[in-house]
């Protein structure tokens, strides 16, 4: 079968999003001409695409595609196989494959470890690429965020390395089209899922559907492997007792039977420190990245890395050092005596971990939180448990919903509506409507002293260029 191994010119549609940036990387590595193509709009992953040089093209026509095009790779946005792109490769009988597809292709022949999971997944894969190159394994990888500080990019492919970390995510291929999640198409030795909610509902219609989905996944691990989970997750760890291979199964929580368990956890502004038992021997993890939650992802990243033979201490030394990803509890600065952060959780759950985060650093301030909710079929879905999301913030900024084009407009479901639920729960929320008024309302009520920390998987980022 002619692979992406084999190709010279590979044409990416929808080159900005970040699971397709790391491919770009990874491609370019290899040695492999790229171009692509997206729409207008500015990405995180900008920066990253200037550096490789690649050609890119805005918005989508037959015409993009080179006469030495060889190979084409597609996102599930943008249409998925229906893109005119696409459409015109099958016609030229260019070979053509989704993104998920693709990265599966990359894994052949290495060891791989996937991270899974409703939160964490991005930072967790981040975690144990830097761990693994830390500890000179020199390892490929795909991450989907904007930028990895430590690492410099988020996809690389090493031909010499056994070793492959890769981000596995549970949405579909080619929604509507082919609903198979995309991490079916991975071959991991080592799986790590470090949460299990309900998310997507625009392709699992119950939880149920996610369990058996995420069932699947797992029992492609070869007998022999590694699952790492968070044992605190009643339905995550529920769901591993299904899986029929004979496997290690690393089951982090805070029970003092489990051979990995924490105890104490401690955080001042600046650096958290988590003592942990791994098989009977005492450790502690420092991180200068915030929240008990990363302090959990450290502890599923060091596991990961044990599992495929790297020591313990030198996980730990890594993780000393890790300073994160873009828009995970980014550091946006200090204006005016006001300062600023920025995050990408757009679940119910991530925002919780996020601001409780927050809210650890700074118990005192006046904290506001600046959401835009992603999709209205999530806001609609979620709604009860967005409302609820907010309870470690002073005041809730809303704008409106940040739309997919995966999904048809919903007017039944609004970011005026979710101010109302959130106003119930006892909480002042208003809905700005877009980010221009977002940064007005912002710059007129904050005082010094104040932190404002913007959410959502849209576009509010961008707010934090505009403030004065």
């Amino acid at each position: 079968m002619y692979s992406l191994f084999d190709a010279k010119h590979v044409h990416l549609v929808g080159i900005k999003g970040v699971a397709m940036t790391a491919l770009a990387q990874m491609l370019v590595g290899l040695g492999k001409t790229v171009t692509g193509s997206d729409v207008e709009e500015e990405f995180v992953t900008e920066k990253i695409l200037a550096q490789l040089g690649v050609e890119i093209f805005v918005d989508f026509s037959p015409e993009h595609l080179h006469a030495s095009t060889d190979y084409l790779v597609f996102s599930g946005a943008h249409n998925g196989s229906s893109n005119p792109e696409v459409l015109a490769a099958k016609e030229k009988k260019i070979p053509v494959v989704s993104h998920a597809e693709a990265l599966g292709q990359m894994m052949q022949g290495k060891t791989g470890i996937s991270v899974c999971g409703v939160g964490g997944k991005s930072t967790v894969t981040a975690m144990i690429a830097w761990i693994l190159e830390f500890a000179g394994e020199k390892p490929s990888y795909s991450i989907g965020v904007g930028q990895a500080r430590n690492l410099g990019r988020t996809g690389k492919y090493i031909k010499e390395s056994a070793l492959m970390v890769v981000e596995a995510d549970e949405y579909a291929t080619d929604p509507g089209i082919d609903n198979t999640p995309r991490f079916m198409f991975q071959t991991p030795t080592v799986t790590v899922c470090t949460n299990l909610e309900y998310d997507h509902p625009d392709v699992y219609s119950s939880m149920e559907d996610v369990q058996q989905a995420y069932l699947k996944f797992f029992q492609k691990l070869p007998n022999g492997g590694t699952l790492v989970i968070n044992g605190e997750n009643a339905e995550l760890k529920n769901l591993v007792t299904q899986v029929n291979k004979q496997i290690a199964i690393v089951d982090i929580s805070s029970t003092p039977s489990n051979a990995w368990h924490y105890s104490n956890y401690t955080a001042v502004k600046g650096k958290n420190t988590l003592q942990f038992s791994a098989q009977g021997r005492e450790c502690t993890v420092d991180l200068v990245v915030p929240g008990k939650f990363n302090a959990l992802n450290a502890l599923y990243a060091v596991a990961a890395a044990t599992a495929v033979g790297v020591p313990i201490e030198k996980a730990l030394a890594a993780m000393k050092l890790f300073t994160g990803t873009m828009r995970r509890f980014e550091d946006k600065g200090i204006k005016h005596g006001v300062q600023y952060y920025d995050d990408y959780a757009h679940h119910p759950t991530e925002i919780v971990a996020t601001l409780s985060a927050l809210r650890e650093w700074y118990p005192k301030n006046h904290v506001i939180a600046a959401f835009q909710s992603h999709t209205y079929s999530r806001t609609k879905m979620l709604l009860n448990e967005f409302a609820h999301a907010f309870a470690q913030a002073d005041e809730v900024v809303l704008i409106d919903i940040f739309p997919s084009a995966r999904e048809a407009f919903d007017p039944t479901v609004t970011s005026d509506l979710l101010a109302e639920k959130i106003v119930e729960t006892g909480k002042p929320a208003k809905n700005l409507k877009t980010i221009q008024e977002a940064k007005e309302y912002i710059e007129k009520t904050v005082k010094p002293g104040d932190v404002v920390m913007t959410l959502g998987a849209g576009d509010l980022y961008h707010i934090h260029e505009l403030l004065s």
